[in-house]
């Protein structure tokens, strides 16, 4: 169930290839996450997916995002894979996800919360608190929507005096301050709470001056490192009850190889040219055996690895 095909028609012909019959049922994606109207969409699944044995959701970004779309299928009586709605809205939140990384001693960078309202973006009301905590913050910086998936609305910022003008461009209602992070840039993928693999992604331009990302799979890693990483990967996973499906971990290695977590994504993109297909490939496991992996996962039971919501929003 998608609301773009790219993923979903990589997944479709790998499943068929292994001899499995699938569908893809595409999910208009609104222009907010707001207009996605519940009812029409319970309909849609109820008619195309009545006598499905399990499925699997390959929505991104706000869409996927809040697990509106999980839960919907899953009110419907579907058995439906990967990690529960809950679980994917708030690790969908990158501030709350970094404040349960952090209560979990795990390493995140330096965050400031920003309201963007149409009268002035705003780090607070107290003046002499925005001076002081921007202080600490350091420069450069990045800002980047507080919701969404890995690297979506990323901007780079070397004074204070640009914060305004980049949250003002923004279409954002939420973003996050945060400091910037040098390093090597690496995810680790991890599947059912096992690594999977490391990838690590460059930053380079072409001859026509466009910035690309050069992905090496595995990372060349020395034992030690690749150990920290791999150990970080998980204990995120564990720390978001991200236990049921893919998951995406990105990090900073810095030079002094201390590590900074900076996005768990709890749906990364399954299409075959992807950092999860990839990695998988890198590990000797084949687009069509990944996906079997994939399809072949138990869906969660109700409650499992998610504590009630008042535990976690304390």
């Amino acid at each position: 169930m998608a609301p773009v095909r790219q993923g979903a028609s990589d997944l479709c012909e790998a499943a068929q290839a292994l001899g499995l019959t699938c569908e893809v049922v595409a999910v208009p994606a609104p222009g907010k996450v707001s207009d996605l109207e519940l009812g029409p969409l319970n309909q849609l699944i109820r008619r195309r997916l009545a006598d499905a044995d399990r499925v699997l959701v390959v929505a991104h970004g706000q869409l996927g995002g809040n697990g509106r779309l999980h839960a919907t299928a899953r009110a419907c009586g579907l058995p439906v894979l990967g990690p529960s709605e809950i679980a994917i809205a708030r690790a969908h939140d990158k501030l709350w996800a970094r404040r349960q990384l952090s209560h979990a001693n795990l390493p995140v960078p330096r965050t400031l919360e920003v309201k963007n309202s149409r009268s002035a973006p705003s780090l607070g009301d107290d003046k002499e608190a925005q001076s002081s905590d921007l202080a600490r913050l350091g420069w450069p910086c990045v800002v980047k929507p507080r919701y969404g998936g890995t690297e979506a609305g990323t901007r780079r910022l070397t004074s204070p005096a640009s914060i305004r003008e980049a949250i003002a461009e923004s279409s954002a209602g939420e973003l996050l301050l945060e400091r910037e992070v040098h390093g090597r840039a690496l995810s680790v993928i991890v599947i059912d709470g096992e690594v999977l693999g490391v990838a690590e992604i460059e930053e380079s331009t072409n001859q026509r001056g466009q910035r690309i990302e050069i992905l090496s799979c595995p990372a060349q890693l020395s034992r030690c490192q690749r150990a920290g990483v791999e150990n970080l990967g998980r204990r995120a996973c564990a720390a978001l009850h991200l236990s049921d499906g893919p998951t995406r971990v990105d990090l900073i290695l810095s030079e002094r190889g201390n590590e900074v977590i900076l996005d768990v994504e709890p749906l990364p993109r399954l299409h075959r040219d992807g950092v999860v297909a990839r990695v998988a490939r890198a590990a000797g496991l084949s687009y069509p055996h990944l996906c079997a992996q994939l399809l072949e996962r138990r869906e969660p039971c109700e409650g499992r690895g998610v504590r009630p919501a008042g535990e976690l929003d304390a």
